[in-house]
């Protein structure tokens, strides 16, 4: 498969890296994909910089509502973990974007976002339809996902 030859953004929400994902990020310095990817903690970024974000990858369960539907707002897929149910269910059922279990498969995730650039971005355009057409599965009381419950 084809690697990407450029710089690639990635955002993680969370507040902090948790082991899994520090291990993952290890494991893709290791790839020749990593020297392409910059990985950043979303709160570090201004609005403008987080839009342009290939992929939000949710490094934590205090991943807050209002980052996550940014995200979907700007066509951005999401990266979960699995631990994560409603974030799961989200990625499930707007297509929006993966799930993994362990590190490894969030590394094969990664990469398969990388490596498949019109899925990552038919996911992203996915998420962005589905927050159009379910606002309330971001806010209100049957909102899907909320950081209490992530």
């Amino acid at each position: 498969m084809k690697r990407v030859d450029s710089r690639r953004l990635i955002a993680c929400a969370g507040g902090h890296v948790d082991h899994v994902c520090a291990c993952t990020i290890d494991r893709l310095a290791a790839d020749p994909i990593g020297d392409d990817l910059c990985i950043v903690l979303s709160d570090w970024l201004t609005p403008d910089m987080l839009a342009t974000a290939s992929l939000l990858w949710v490094v934590t369960s205090s991943a807050m509502p209002q980052q996550i539907a940014f995200a979907l707002e700007n066509r951005i897929p999401l990266l979960v973990p699995e631990s994560t149910v409603q974030l799961k269910q989200l990625c499930v059922n707007a297509n929006c974007g993966l799930y993994y279990r362990d590190s490894a498969e969030a590394l094969e995730c990664l990469l398969f976002f990388f490596e498949r650039d019109d899925l990552r971005l038919l996911m992203g355009a996915n998420g962005c339809r589905y927050l159009k057409s379910n606002p309330e599965c971001m806010c209100g009381p049957h909102a899907m996902y909320s950081a209490a419950s992530g």
